[in-house]
Order: C-alpha cells, then structure tokens, then sequence
C-alpha cells in the first residue's frame, strides 16, 4: 500500500475510486500552527478502495481545542481507521462517519487523559444504504483527576436494510479520583438488520492489587502492565514501527502526568 501524509492545513481529502491506501494524519508538535481553535477534517473515501487511516492527537500538536471529523465511505469500500487521542487540558470531539452500500469500516478509538485533562466527545457511525458492514471499538484510559464523557450511537436510517454493525465501549480509572462516562446507543429506522452495542467500566479493586503484589508487582506495575496490554491490543494490525513508537511514547508521558511521582 502507498502512504500519504495528511498536512495539518488540509480540510478535506478525497481518495479516488479503487485506491489502496495508507492516510497518516500526525504531524510534530514543531510544525503545527499555533492559535487554532478548531480543526476540521472532511475524508471522502471513493468507491471500491482498501484504504487504513491513522490518526494522531497529542498534548504536543492539539492547538485545537475543538476537533471535527467527518469519514464518508464510498459503496464497496473497507475501510480501518485507528483513532489515538492524547491531547492535554479540555478538549471536544466531533466524530462522524457515513457508510455507502455494501461498505465494511472497522474504526478503532483510544484515549489517555490524566492530570485534570477533560475529553467530552460525541461519535456517530450513519449507515445510509444496504448491506453495509461496521465494528467500533472505543478504549479510554483515565488517570489522576481526569475525566471524560463519550456518547457514540449507530445510526441506521430506512434504506440501509441488510446492515449488520456493532459497537463496544470499556473504559478504565486508573485512580480514585478520575470520572468518565461512556454510552453506546441505536438508532433504528429499517427493519432487516443486525445491530448491537455494550459498555463497560473497571477500576483495579483493592483485591485485583492485592493478587498482583502478592505475584511481586507494585501498583505503578500493574498499571503500567495493564496500559500497555490494552495499547497493543489497539495496535495490533497497525503497520510502521514509527507510528507505534509514537503512541507508546505519548502513553508513558500520560502516565507520568497522572502519577508523576513514578
């Protein structure tokens, strides 16, 4: 597959019909422009393509306190988009992707807030036409005093009979004093479809942290044990060895930023 980087300036990019493609949507903080209140994003994928999507937010580059982005997946189309947010202080969401007849999206979401970092975000998955195909993963990691509300519904209107989605939702505190709260919802307009949805909160209980010291790890451990199982499983599938580098580097300074004393 051949790659393309997205420019932090562009608005909208268009894949045309029966492309293979990887989009990689990052840029280093140094040549991010600064004062940017909000930063929209318009993918239009053609028809018949193989397209990955990798995007990704750090405290670093997000001078947009607002993010918008809207994906509109052509008919035939796959589409498998990863999604990894780290941005600092308050920041808001708009997610949106539309799916064409017979289109299968698979799109992959993961957050770390700590500090009092604070996320508010609304994603929503439109299955306009028949047959269409989609799973959602999101996975949110909140540490120290922060917090987060994700709602992400699938919506389904009338002409998308045949359509067969699902989304799943965990979202794990890491500390006493972080707050989260995540909610998948449906929204059915057609008769003939497969559609589910579950959302899951954890916390290590007392007891989870006694187990894992009794096998010899200390609290920094088991956390760090279970951040970094839950990041590979997000990665898994991922190509460039670049990209995840920069994922499992944005993930320790978060936990840095929630637990500074480790």
């Amino acid at each position: 597959m051949k790659t393309r980087i997205i420019k932090p300036q562009e608005t909208e990019v268009n894949v045309p019909d029966k492309s293979t493609l990887i989009l990689v949507d990052y840029v280093p903080g140094s040549r991010r422009a600064t004062g940017v209140k909000e930063r929209r994003l318009r993918l239009t994928v053609g028809q018949d393509c193989d397209v990955r999507y990798i995007s990704i937010r750090t405290g670093a580059v997000n001078a947009a306190a607002t993010e918008r982005r809207e994906v509109f997946l052509g008919d035939r189309s796959r589409l498998i988009a990863y999604f990894a947010y780290f941005g600092a202080g308050a920041g808001k969401l708009g997610l949106t992707s539309r799916l064409g007849e017979k289109s299968d999206l698979e799109s992959r979401v993961f957050f770390y807030q700590a500090g009092a970092d604070a996320l508010d975000v609304t994603d929503n998955y439109i299955f306009s036409a028949a047959d269409s195909r989609g799973r959602f993963s999101v996975v949110g990691l909140l540490g120290g005093r922060a917090s987060a509300r994700y709602y992400s519904d699938i919506i389904i209107e009338p002409a998308a009979q045949g359509t067969d989605s699902r989304i799943d939702m965990k979202l794990y505190l890491l500390d006493k004093a972080a707050r989260g709260v995540i909610l998948p919802g449906l929204k059915i307009n057609a008769n003939e479809v497969k559609a589910g949805h579950g959302a899951s909160t954890f916390q290590l209980s007392p007891e989870d942290l006694f187990y894992l010291q009794t096998r010899g790890l200390s609290e920094a451990q088991a956390k760090e044990l279970l951040i970094n199982s839950l990041a590979g499983h997000f990665m898994a599938g991922l190509r460039g060895s670049k990209l995840k580098k920069i994922i499992l580097g944005q993930i320790a300074k978060k936990r840095l930023a929630a637990s500074p004393s480790l």
